[in-house]
């Protein structure tokens, strides 16, 4: 624990008076018959806008330069992520490299077996020294200087006064003030937070078991898709953090989006080979951590661990050739080549895709022990 002399008093102060401000300002709004409709709306837009400029210009884009973009682009991220009142971007970004170099460690700014209140904003209490020595490209950047130098006023200006602006437009600034400021900014806070604890304490662990982070729908739910953690931390470059088509990720969507109209370029993004690669490996470390248990005699044991392994060997052979076929498939199919050409590199890519499934056919059935008992 840090010595008591560090305590952030103007921290403490905030983090534990803003959700009684919040509470007590909406209580205020209902004595007083309510916050407008249009305030409403308001709160909605700026939870969405500055949670946005948190996940992915702060995260993505400043911490991991997961993609490139317009000047435009990283001054509106600058702007409404000040209004979440997190710190600057350079300081937040050289909090966040830190926790991905050292993570789990006592180098880890948030690690998280300090404990959850910890991990989750007790860090925040205590005043520290930034190691801006990780992020020296950032502080060349004049548009990251300049949102670090005048952080508070741009914070106040974005985070208060310019939802309490445009509400007085109806007439209901304290709605503005209350719901789009204060009540705003706790929820921002704290879904901010639980990607630092709860996304290191619950959920499952498709690709890494190295370190403590999850994947959990529950995070990214609240957080604009961050809660993918597990996955985050393998493969930290990557643009993504739901990889899959189905995972709930909008800040990956309004990425996409962007990269559509020109705003954002070279995305950057983890082979599937890799990420496939990644998982297998984990699903053959459980199973053979859950043979472990057994009360077999080594040779059996030593005979079942070659056969898993020899299945895993062949599938990702057979997923590497399938993502070849797929690729000069689809290349080949783009460029309006001969028809009896393509009819054939079709034909290859439809016996890769179906040795590929047989492949995983076999390692599923390997891994409910249908295959590696009979030994």
């Amino acid at each position: 624990m840090q010595p008591k002399k560090n305590l952030d008093l103007v921290n403490v102060l905030f983090l534990v008076g803003s959700p009684f401000v919040a509470v007590s300002g909406v209580y205020l709004l209902f004595h007083l018959n309510g916050p407008a409709w249009q305030s409403w709306i308001l709160f909605a837009v700026m939870m969405v806008v500055t949670g946005l400029s948190v996940t992915g210009g702060y995260h993505r884009l400043f911490s991991h330069r997961s993609f490139k973009a317009n000047p435009f682009v990283r001054l509106f991220f600058l702007l409404f992520g000040a209004a979440a009142f997190e710190n600057s971007a350079l300081k937040w970004s050289a909090d966040h490299r830190l926790h991905h170099r050292y993570v789990d460690t006592d180098q880890d700014p948030y690690n998280i077996k300090k404990g959850f209140f910890w991990a989750h904003m007790g860090w925040i209490f205590y005043r520290t020294e930034k190691n801006l020595s990780v992020v020296t490209d950032l502080s060349s950047d004049p548009l990251v200087r300049f949102q670090d130098h005048y952080y508070l006023p741009l914070s106040i200006a974005f985070g208060f006064l310019l939802p309490t602006a445009i509400a007085a437009l109806w007439g209901d600034a304290l709605g503005g003030l209350i719901l789009a400021g204060w009540v705003r900014i706790v929820l921002n806070h704290h879904f901010t937070f639980f990607i630092n604890s709860l996304a290191h304490t619950l959920g499952s662990q498709p690709y890494s078991d190295r370190n403590s982070s999850r994947d959990s729908f529950i995070c990214a739910l609240v957080s604009y898709g961050e809660g993918y953690h597990n996955f985050h931390h393998s493969f930290q470059s990557d643009y993504r953090n739901g990889v899959r088509f189905w995972q709930f990720d909008p800040t990956k969507w309004v990425i996409t989006f962007l990269s559509w109209i020109g705003l954002v370029w070279d995305l950057r993004v983890t082979p599937r080979a890799k990420l496939m690669k990644a998982r297998f490996e984990m699903q053959e470390k459980r199973f053979l951590s859950k043979l472990s248990q057994s009360k077999w005699e080594m040779p059996k044991w030593k005979l079942v661990e070659e056969r898993v392994q020899k299945f895993r060997s062949e599938l990702e052979e057979a997923y590497l050739k399938f993502e070849k076929a797929r690729s000069d498939y689809h290349a080949f199919k783009k460029k309006g080549s001969y028809h009896l050409k393509l009819e054939e590199i079709k034909s290859e890519y439809r016996a890769s895709k179906e040795e590929f499934k047989l492949a995983l056919l076999q390692w599923k059935r390997a891994l409910s022990q249908e295959l590696v008992l009979v030994v």
